[in-house]
């Protein structure tokens, strides 16, 4: 039955709604236990959403300004080597270094879609995005191949 395969797919894809890692990478998420059930939150998607939520009260809230270019563009990196850092196996990372990185992240990402609606089109905040976006392509690239040489 349609119903029952729904269902199903349901059930079995749920797991990835708070967090988008396998179960060996869970070490890389925040674990909370409610009743019978174990949820997983990413870390670093958590402090994003802790970085957008703040941002935005405090652009609300306190100042319109935006942060400058410069800050955009600097933001994500430290998201980006964090990453790196543990995909290529040089160190794992924590937790609340990840919360941190995301957090960074957040601000970088909420601003500069603020700048770039604000200005739209903003081709500086446009080629920060594609900045991130090839570099991070690169790497995801770098790491398919490395594993799939670990492998052989």
């Amino acid at each position: 039955m349609l119903k029952d395969e729904i269902i199903k797919g349901l059930n079995e894809t749920s797991k990835y709604l708070l967090s988008h890692h396998s179960c060996e990478e869970y070490y890389k998420c925040l674990k909370l236990e409610y009743g019978k059930k174990t949820y997983y939150f990413c870390s670093r998607c958590l402090g994003i959403y802790i970085g957008l939520i703040a941002n935005c009260l405090y652009y609300i809230y306190i100042s319109k300004t935006s942060l400058p270019y410069s800050m955009i563009f600097l933001l994500p990196a430290f998201a980006l080597i964090d990453w790196t850092i543990t995909a290529f196996g040089f160190n794992k990372s924590s937790n609340s270094l990840r919360i941190l990185s995301g957090f960074l992240l957040g601000i970088a990402y909420f601003n500069g879609v603020l700048v770039f609606l604000r200005d739209f089109p903003d081709y500086n905040v446009a080629a920060i995005g594609v900045f991130y976006a090839l570099f991070a392509l690169i790497l995801l690239y770098l790491k398919e191949r490395k594993r799939k040489h670990t492998i052989l």
